[in-house]
C-alpha cells in the first residue's frame, strides 16, 4: 500500500473518531435517601426536574408508600423499588424535565398511577416544539421509546393540570456526539496531510 493511500486512510479514521456517539445513559430514580422525596432533586442527571411556573414536577415514590393508588410491586423491577411521579402545586399534572445543553431522549418506562390513562409527551429545543408522541398508559410500567434527538426538555401532558398521576422509571438518554472544536480538526487535517506530502517528497527523491 502506498504511502499516500496510508495517510488518506488514516485521515478518514481520524475524522471518523471525532463524531462517536455516547453510550444511553440510564436513571433509575435510586438515588438517597431512599423512600419518598418531593420533588425530585434538582440537577440530578445533570436535568432539571420542573418548578411551579411548569405546572408541575416529578416527585419520588418508593413501592409501598402511597401504594393505595397503585399496586405496591409496580416500582419494584430489576432490583430497584423507586419510581418517579408527576406532582405539583395542585396534585397531579404536566410535569416537565430538561437540561442546559440539548441531548438525545431514548426512552422511559411508564404506567398510570391514577387518572391517567394516556400522556401526551413533547419534546422541545428551546421554544420551539420538534416532536409529540401519544402514550396510551395502563397500571403496568411499560417501555415508552422516543429516540428523539436534540431537544433540550420533554414535557409530559395527562390532558389535565391536576389529578391525574403517571408513574416514571429508568429514563435513558445520551448527550448526543463527541465532537471536538473546530481548531483541533485543523490541526489534524494539517498534520496529517504534511505527513502526505512528506512522503510524496520522499518518493520523488527516490
Amino acid at each position: 500500500m502506498s504511502m499516500l493511500r496510508k495517510v488518506t486512510y488514516s485521515l478518514a479514521a481520524a475524522l471518523c473518531l471525532c463524531a462517536v456517539p455516547l453510550a444511553a445513559q440510564t436513571l433509575n430514580f435510586e438515588y438517597p435517601p431512599p423512600g419518598y422525596t418531593y420533588p425530585v432533586v434538582d440537577g440530578y442527571g445533570g436535568f432539571h426536574w420542573g418548578a411551579v411556573t411548569d405546572l408541575g414536577w416529578f416527585g419520588r415514590i418508593t413501592s409501598p408508600p402511597l401504594a393505595a393508588w397503585v399496586d405496591p410491586t409496580v416500582c419494584i423491577h430489576d432490583g430497584g423499588i423507586t419510581c418517579a411521579f408527576n406532582d405539583g402545586p395542585t396534585g397531579g399534572g404536566v410535569a416537565s424535565f430538561w437540561r442546559d445543553t440539548p441531548f438525545d431522549f431514548n426512552s422511559i418506562l411508564m404506567a398510570n398511577y391514577q387518572n391517567a390513562p394516556s400522556v401526551m409527551v413533547y419534546g422541545y429545543l428551546g421554544a420551539t416544539q420538534v416532536y409529540s408522541q401519544l402514550v396510551n398508559l395502563d397500571g403496568s410500567l411499560a417501555l415508552e421509546t422516543f429516540n428523539w434527538t436534540n431537544v433540550d426538555k420533554v414535557t409530559f401532558d395527562p390532558g389535565a393540570t391536576d389529578s391525574r398521576w403517571f408513574l416514571a422509571d429508568d429514563l435513558t438518554y445520551s448527550t448526543g456526539t463527541v465532537t471536538p472544536e473546530p481548531a483541533t480538526l485543523v490541526l489534524l487535517g494539517t498534520g496529517l496531510m504534511g505527513l502526505v506530502g512528506t512522503g510524496l517528497l520522499r518518493r520523488r527523491k527516490n
